[in-house]
């Protein structure tokens, strides 16, 4: 009785994992998705960046890439940052009505994912300097 017990309350312990894998491999799919715009375009020097803030909870950045915006961490993050400067400046071109600025960054695109709080796969894109309307600085 006492094994049998056991056995059960094993065997029930197993249903809530068996449970939630149909939802990991769609999860997982969106995931490599991704990962593959991000391998597709390693190569890119320049980006260009727009603010798109939305009321989820993600990144309020975007990146365009092969004609399509997609959300992107900026890195690195925290005050004096590049990351921070092209934030200062979009929202600057905001508050003066032009809420559709972008900006040209030189950066690296991270061949892996985030995801973001609102369980959304997004890039991650490390800015090296901002492009003046010229054209772009070198990069060290």
């Amino acid at each position: 009785m006492r094994t049998s017990l056991i056995l059960v309350t094993f065997l029930v312990s197993l249903l809530p994992g068996c449970a939630s894998s149909p939802q990991v491999k769609p999860f997982r799919l969106a995931a490599d998705r991704l990962e593959a715009v991000a391998e597709a375009h390693a190569g890119d020097e320049t980006f260009v960046i727009r603010m798109n803030p939305v009321p989820c909870d993600c990144p309020p950045f975007e990146v365009r890439l092969s004609g399509l915006d997609h959300r992107v961490f900026l890195e690195p993050v925290g005050p004096d940052t590049l990351s921070e400067e092209v934030r200062v400046r979009l929202e600057a071109e905001a508050a003066k009505g032009n809420e559709s600025a972008t900006l040209t960054v030189k950066g690296k695109l991270s061949d892996g994912v985030r995801v973001a709080p609102n369980r959304a796969w997004c890039l991650i894109l490390k800015v090296l300097a901002i492009c003046a309307p010229e054209g772009c600085p070198p990069v060290n």
